[in-house]
């Protein structure tokens, strides 16, 4: 199969209670390596079939995200990282390669992993 379209950017700031963001069938890669996706103050992420090159995905307070067959690939930190955030949720995802944790949580509110690769 194909390789997704690559968009390649500094980051993305995601924010705002009510603010939805849906990425479907994506290759975002961070340019330079970095953050790539930051969500923040109740915003939610909801990523499908994407792969993130060379940046990570953090979550801020009360904010939360949704990944579905996701890759999060070469992070300079960690893969996902959560402080405070409400709800992530990862199905069938690969957090891999990252030069931090793979996920690194902190006082988040709920968090559902299902057949998902961290190394």
């Amino acid at each position: 199969a194909p390789l997704p379209p690559r968009l390649r950017f500094p980051g993305l700031i995601v924010s705002g209670r009510g603010t939805r963001l849906t990425l479907r069938y994506l290759t975002l890669e961070a340019q330079p390596a970095g953050l790539l996706l930051d969500v923040r103050k109740g915003a939610f992420v909801e990523l499908i079939n994407c792969r993130l090159l060379g940046g990570g995905i953090f979550l801020d307070s009360g904010s939360s995200a949704r990944l579905v067959r996701t890759s999060v690939l070469e992070a300079p930190g960690a893969g996902i990282e959560g402080r405070g955030f409400e709800e992530l949720t990862l199905h069938c995802c690969q957090v891999s390669n990252c030069s931090g944790d793979g996920v690194q949580l902190s006082r988040g509110q709920r968090l559902r992993a299902i057949d998902c690769t961290i190394s």
